[in-house]
């Protein structure tokens, strides 16, 4: 799937990482704001219920995605 419109909620926020090293938050972070990057579980509600997402690990082009607000 190239792009794919769903709506999500975040379950949990697992881990902040830090700019230039990549480093994992030992603490969860009460928030995220707007440029950072984390590591978050989201729920999927109605719709699909279920999205397929690449892993990182295997393919780099295909395991970033973007949250919008609207």
């Amino acid at each position: 799937v190239h792009s794919a419109i769903e709506e999500v909620t975040f379950s949990a926020l697992l881990h902040r990482l830090e700019k230039g090293t990549g480093r994992k938050s030992k603490k969860p972070p009460a928030f995220a704001a707007k440029g950072q990057s984390i590591i978050a579980q989201l729920q999927v509600i109605g719709g699909a219920g279920a999205i397929c997402v690449e892993r990182f690990e295997d393919y780099p082009q295909l395991g970033r995605f973007t949250l919008r607000d609207q």
